[in-house]
């Protein structure tokens, strides 16, 4: 049977297609396009019943396999056996089905994201006449995929950006027939893609609030030192080439440096820190340096480097460094850039600019490259992983060839060129996330060309030999300028410290008025979690308060809301977020409970409680935490402050 020959048929309507495939265009032009090339189904067949037109099935000539034995009742199976998924706002699905069942969950609207990996296009042609999706397509709340098109990029933008990221650990992948078993390679595939993204995203919230703390502490410190020198935002003006090469310190960098040498006058060359000893070893000087570690050992670099070489050199420093990095700068032009995060945004000193979404220096150079408007960007270096030999590092890094030696969750990653592994480790799996995503996200104005010869293949750069790459993008007949940032007046300087001093006492006044808010709900929670305790050791639960109950909640919710501010994001969530969001995503999982009683609900709710009563006091402690480093470091702006106005 052909697509067609049901198109003066109700339950194979033309009008509902192209209402789906206009949706479509919005949302995936890419689907659009496949999906506007097909006129005809040619693999599958389809039946449809005059009686019940939802009882559709689907033919696969090729395997001759039906979708179904028995649409109507299979389908019903499905949506019984779905009970326990009713409370989920995020479900994954494998396989588009007939759009039956389908349909029928998205009357839920507590599904607030549905995710669909459909293996074959002309099922989606097929699927996509019989039911009209177009506005839940529309407002994105329902994704479908193309299995061909599913990459590890694609859901990484979309766990931490699409409202759902709470709900990751509720996460499983679901088919909507038997009939996908077909395809189990395939959905083990988009199963680990999925996993990979959603461990990404919550390794790149930190696990660490000490580590936080250390960043925030350095950055209320270098305020005044940021303010003094030379703006990002200047900066990020003065490109002065149209190739830029990141220089990078993994096992390969040896071999490309006589080229780099060669044309060192003709691009701009961005080195991150770890590289600048080796580079003056080979008499190259770089454009521009990136930093980001906040540990003090990061200053060893600078100081295994000369005046001589630092001189006409920029330093792009993160805002979160240690302040004996900037000791150890001899030369050149200091510029300190904020990161995106709130604690850096709350103060308004947006002039100064912001870079570094990344976890690496090199992260941070691939970025700089496209905020200065790259057309081209070359890595070398750029490794992720051990060489042949098991060395971690370039001839001559300053910590050794061998300065990672290797863990117990090393794994094996596809190599550069695609033949063969290499090993690697979780950390510069995560560098290379980073830089996978923002590959994807600069695509439309740069390229980035992965010339390193070596190491973990990058998935969305062109792979190419560092000689192929110069001989294809480098004019060396021309001369590059010297980048010479400009710094404010004094008087601007001045003026800016100032107000930075007293948008700080506002946000230190706000800050403790906020946490005494949330220490006193804990306390009420702790309290009626003590009463519902003995209550239970004398089986006495159905005795519990529900009303005090409900009201505790809606006080907890109260919390959550002011979570989504401004407010909370600027003061509080850099800091809180490692065990924030862990603690979210285990309540998460209660959330979504299926109850089918007033018993079970009210069992339900008194589990939500004591789910918040760790949190509610990790929170305060967290918050706790940033009021006394703003309380420590507070003094030093308030001298620097005073300073300004003599």
């Amino acid at each position: 049977m052909r697509a067609f020959i049901y198109n003066k048929v109700i339950s194979m309507d033309a009008t509902v297609y192209y209402n789906n495939l206009n949706a479509i265009s919005k949302n995936n032009h890419e689907l659009f396009l496949k999906l506007s090339k097909i006129t005809e189904n040619t693999n599958f067949d389809v039946s449809i019943s005059q009686d019940d037109p939802l009882k559709i099935n689907i033919y696969d000539k090729d395997s001759k396999m039906w979708m179904f034995k028995d649409p109507i009742n299979e389908t019903h199976r499905l949506i019984s056996g779905f009970e326990d998924f009713q409370k989920y706002p995020l479900l994954f699905f494998f396989g588009f089905g007939n759009g039956v069942f389908l349909k029928a969950i998205l009357s839920n609207k507590t599904h607030e994201r549905v995710y669909i990996v459909e293996p074959k296009l002309e099922i989606l042609f097929i699927a996509l006449h019989f039911l009209d999706f177009s506005e839940d397509i529309e407002s994105k709340r329902i994704r479908i995929f193309l299995a061909e098109d599913f990459t590890y990029n694609t859901i990484r933008s979309l766990v931490g950006n699409d409202g759902v990221a709470a709900y990751l650990k509720t996460y499983t992948l679901n088919s909507t027939s038997a009939y996908y078993s077909k395809y189990t390679n395939l959905m083990v595939s988009v199963n680990k893609i999925i996993i990979d993204a959603i461990l990404h995203f919550i390794k790149s919230h930190g696990n660490c609030a000490s580590d936080s703390l250390l960043g925030i502490d350095h950055f209320l410190k270098n305020i005044p030192l940021m303010l003094k020198n030379y703006p990002f935002v200047d900066v990020a003006q003065r490109k002065n080439s149209e190739v830029a090469v990141i220089v990078s310190t993994g096992p390969s960098l040896t071999k490309q440096l006589p080229l780099l040498k060669e044309i060192q006058k003709n691009v701009t060359i961005i080195c991150v820190d770890a590289s600048m000893p080796i580079l003056e070893k080979w008499g190259i000087k770089p454009d521009i340096v990136t930093s980001l570690e906040r540990i003090e050992d990061t200053a060893l670099f600078f100081e295994k480097t000369s005046k001589e070489f630092q001189d006409g050199v920029v330093f792009l420093s993160s805002a979160l460094q240690h302040e004996k990095i900037y000791q150890n700068i001899k030369g050149g032009y200091l510029t300190i850039a904020m990161r995106p995060f709130g604690y850096m945004e709350i103060f308004g000193l947006h002039g100064y600019g912001y870079i570094g979404i990344g976890m690496s220096a090199a992260n941070m150079a691939h970025e700089l490259a496209y905020i200065m408007n790259y057309s081209d960007v070359i890595l070398i270096g750029q490794d992720l992983a051990y060489g042949d030999d098991g060395l971690s590092h370039a001839k001559d890094h300053v910590y050794g060839e061998d300065e990672v030696k290797g863990y117990k969750t090393d794994t094996y990653v596809t190599k550069w060129g695609g033949n063969g592994k290499v090993k690697t480790n979780e950390v510069w799996t995560m560098f290379r996330g980073f830089f996978v995503t923002g590959i994807e996200q600069s695509k439309h104005q740069m390229t980035t060309y992965n010339c390193t010869e070596g190491g973990a293949r990058i998935e969305g750069s062109v792979e190419m030999p560092f000689e192929f790459a110069i001989t294809k993008l480098i004019d060396r007949s021309y001369k590059k300028p010297i980048i010479v940032p400009q710094k404010p007046d004094d008087s601007t300087i001045n003026d800016l410290i100032s107000y930075t001093y007293s948008q700080y006492t506002t946000l230190l006044d706000t800050a403790k008025k906020r946490k005494k808010n949330v220490e006193r709900l804990f306390l009420k929670v702790a309290a009626f979690c003590e009463e519902i305790e003995e209550l239970n050791l004398k089986h006495h639960v159905d005795k519990v308060n529900i009303k005090k109950l409900k009201k505790l909640l809606y006080e907890i919710d109260g919390i959550k809301e002011w979570q989504l501010s401004l407010e909370f994001r600027g003061l509080f969530w850099d800091l809180v977020q490692s065990f924030v969001v862990s603690q979210e995503l285990e309540i998460a999982k209660i959330s979504v409970k299926y109850t089918k009683t007033e018993a079970e609900q009210n069992a339900k709710m008194v589990e939500f409680l004591f789910a918040h009563k760790p949190w509610l006091f990790t929170l305060a402690g967290g918050m706790d935490s940033m009021i006394e480093i703003m309380k420590k470091r507070k003094k030093e702006i308030q001298k620097a402050s005073k300073q300004s106005n003599l």
